[in-house]
């Protein structure tokens, strides 16, 4: 009998093992309590002026998708008029990401990559 939990017990564990795998590859992942992945390729950020991007910068596309046409709107009359990068961006959870070399960092002008953040945009 103890043979028979325990075999059931390692299978239960590979099984989650497998599903949470199987989610941070499909599904949405959380970075922090705003900065999240709706699918591979993609991050949001929804403090502040929020906004989508992917492994080109800043979308208004995937802003309006995963966030609504009313921070499409907000993020566009925060950024008019001025010289805006939207190939680099530092997330709200102090991820910095620069997309002209495909890596983020772990924190603003940092040389230690975000590995986690990197291979969801760009893997």
């Amino acid at each position: 009998m103890k043979l028979h939990h325990t075999l059931g017990m390692a299978l239960a564990v590979a099984l989650s093992v497998t599903a949470v795998a199987v989610d941070a590859k499909d599904a949405r992942v959380n970075y922090s309590k705003n900065v999240f992945s709706p699918e591979r390729g993609v991050i949001c950020d929804t403090y502040g002026t929020a906004y989508c991007a992917d492994g080109t910068g800043i979308s208004m596309s995937w802003t309006e998708k995963f966030l609504g046409p009313k921070v499409v709107t907000a993020f566009s009359k925060m950024t008019e008029g001025g010289d805006f990068d939207e190939t680099e961006f530092v997330l709200s959870n102090g991820v910095q990401c620069k997309t002209k070399i495909n890596a983020c960092f772990v924190r603003k002008n940092s040389t230690e990559m975000h590995e986690a953040i990197t291979q969801r945009i760009w893997d």
